[in-house]
């Protein structure tokens, strides 16, 4: 992880930009990462914090707002050899973090509609398409689009594409981190 300070017009915003390795090669060091992810995201000072990076998860979101990690099977099971703490690792991040203040910029902005992809699998003739790149921040950023660069990806400048995310152009103070989330957003029907 790789953590600064950046003074804007009016205030400071904390950023923390991070590459959580991949499990199947790195095992239990990706949940323990995820875990530190979490516990250095909790609010020590009154700057808004971004939260940006390859987090090598989840397996699948569903239009329904729920997620499928890594540490279960694709039909949902646990997976039997990672279990719990696999799992709830991942949440943490990808839910938990709106506990902070932080959610999840692309889902706030767009509900669970579309299904962006920032990383392919490909498996012989399979592709299985996975949103592993996020970035995470306090609303009081004002967060007003987010895309993903498909085209470094497409032309091999990087195997992931990565996000480009539009802010206002003032930063507000946040309130408090429990009272600067925005609302959760339902699924796109």
């Amino acid at each position: 992880m790789l953590s600064a300070t950046i003074r804007v017009p009016n205030g400071s915003v904390e950023i923390t930009t991070t590459h959580v390795p991949p499990g199947s090669s790195n095992g239990w060091i990706k949940i323990e990462h995820l875990e530190d992810s979490v516990s250095g995201s909790r609010p020590l000072s009154s700057n808004p914090k971004l939260l940006c990076g390859d987090f090598n998860t989840p397996r699948r979101e569903l239009p329904t707002a729920e997620g499928i990690t890594l540490g279960q099977t694709e039909d949902g099971r646990f997976n039997r050899t990672l279990g719990g703490r696999w799992d709830a690792a991942k949440r943490d991040i990808l839910l938990g973090l709106a506990d902070l203040g932080m959610p999840d910029v692309f889902r706030a902005l767009y509900g669970y509609q579309p299904q962006p992809a920032s990383w392919i699998l490909e498996r012989g003739d399979a592709r299985f398409p996975r949103r592993f790149d996020h970035v995470f921040a306090y609303p009081s950023l004002g967060p007003t689009a987010f895309t993903y660069v498909h085209e470094l990806r497409e032309s091999a400048v990087s195997d992931h594409s990565p996000a480009l995310v539009e802010f206002a152009e003032r930063v507000s103070a946040p309130r408090s981190s429990a009272g600067d989330k925005l609302r959760s957003c339902p699924a796109s029907t």
